[in-house]
């Protein structure tokens, strides 16, 4: 099957998801403003999806199991290793506007399309050579990768979360916001 093929018989529910989650990210792209709720839920919903991409393509048995043990895995060190790191510049939580002043950047539509482009590709790889996803080496790296992926959301979403509660202590205390 050819690239040409597979896009082809590709449904064109998925290039409508992609075309949404451009829009995202390059919302993103720009300064913006970005409430809690869609903090958690951008964690959620990609998470979701990761993890339904492992299990559904790479399914039970052997290789499905050390898959998911490797999203975990890729899922957790790349949640904790965001989260330790420093916010980007700019970043500060308004209590007022109940809002996260985020300054633009790239990385929420590359972990977007990195989510969506690694589901694709299970997909994509089930239908030309279903065989394909049964390698140990490729099913743990399309595994590790998604988890690393989806962990960013999480490692974002928890960074935040101190920020959020730092603001609103400061406030308590009369300070201004951070």
């Amino acid at each position: 099957m050819t690239p040409t093929t597979v896009l082809t018989h590709t449904p064109a529910w998925v290039f409508a998801v992609l075309a949404a989650l451009l829009w995202l990210g390059a919302r993103q792209a720009v300064p913006h403003r970005l409430r809690w709720r869609r903090v958690v839920a951008l964690a959620a919903v990609f998470t979701a999806l990761s993890a339904l991409g492992v299990v559904r393509k790479l399914g039970a048995g052997v290789v499905g199991d050390w898959a998911a043990l490797v999203w975990a895995l890729g899922w957790l060190a790349s949640s904790v290793w965001v989260a330790r790191r420093a916010l980007p510049a700019g970043v500060r939580f308004d209590p007022r506007a109940r809002a996260f002043v985020m300054p633009g950047s790239p990385w929420p539509l590359v972990a977007m399309l990195g989510v969506f482009g690694l589901n694709f590709a299970l997909a994509a790889g089930a239908a030309v050579h279903a065989g394909w996803l049964q390698s140990l080496p490729v099913a743990l790296l399309l595994a590790a990768s998604l988890g690393a992926f989806s962990g960013w959301w999480v490692g974002r979403a928890w960074a935040l979360s101190r920020q959020m509660q730092q603001a609103r202590h400061a406030v308590g205390r009369g300070q201004p916001a951070i």
